[in-house]
């Protein structure tokens, strides 16, 4: 099962089977996590009770958006959207308005699946051989990126979601239709699912 929605009625009817929520806004951050002159990547984290059941169920989240100029440039388009949803730390139940805070030993994870998942973002992807995302131009950061949200959304491997990718041009979107229609054809081996 794939979690790829595209156009505006899959993303809709998406959204609508999400569970309710009450959003305690006061633990909201907006993060800029990157700006060019052809897009703007932020990210909105904060805290959310569920309230489906007789008892409420607090979750943190992270949502990251990459933002792009519409046509003639008067308007602003989401090219991509991620939602990450965890347990609140203890920390964060006791003070929402604080900013989120990471346990050492997953931190360095956290911080590259959240940043490695926007393809215009300045980190490298925390399973590769680069130690420093400086010594990436800024094209082979974008492509690692891209790689590792492409692995995120289609459950492919980096090998096969570079190639995927590669094979497409680079083209984000293009590659993410031609994944859907081969996997609905079956044409995907599984070795492009072992990680």
């Amino acid at each position: 099962m794939t979690m790829l929605r595209y156009r505006r009625l899959q993303i809709a009817a998406m959204l609508i089977d999400l569970p309710p929520t009450k959003h305690m806004l006061e633990s909201f951050t907006v993060d800029l996590l990157s700006s060019s002159a052809s897009n703007v990547i932020i990210a909105v984290s904060g805290i959310f009770e569920e309230t489906l059941t007789q008892q409420a169920v607090m979750r943190a989240f992270t949502r990251t958006f990459i933002l792009i100029a519409g046509p003639g440039g008067d308007s602003i388009r989401i090219a991509n959207d991620e939602l990450q949803l965890r347990n609140p730390s203890p920390a964060q139940l006791q003070n929402p308005t604080a900013p989120p805070v990471q346990e050492p030993s997953q931190a360095g994870v956290a911080a590259a699946s959240v940043i490695a998942a926007v393809p215009a973002a300045v980190v490298a992807p925390a399973q590769a051989s680069i130690t420093s995302p400086l010594a990436l131009s800024p094209e082979q950061q974008q492509r690692q990126g891209m790689i590792e949200q492409f692995s995120t959304q289609s459950g492919m491997n980096r090998e096969w979601s570079e190639k995927c990718l590669a094979e497409n041009s680079w083209n984000y979107e293009v590659a993410g239709q031609m994944f859907t229609r081969l996997q609905s054809q079956k044409q995907i081996p599984p070795e492009a699912f072992v990680k």
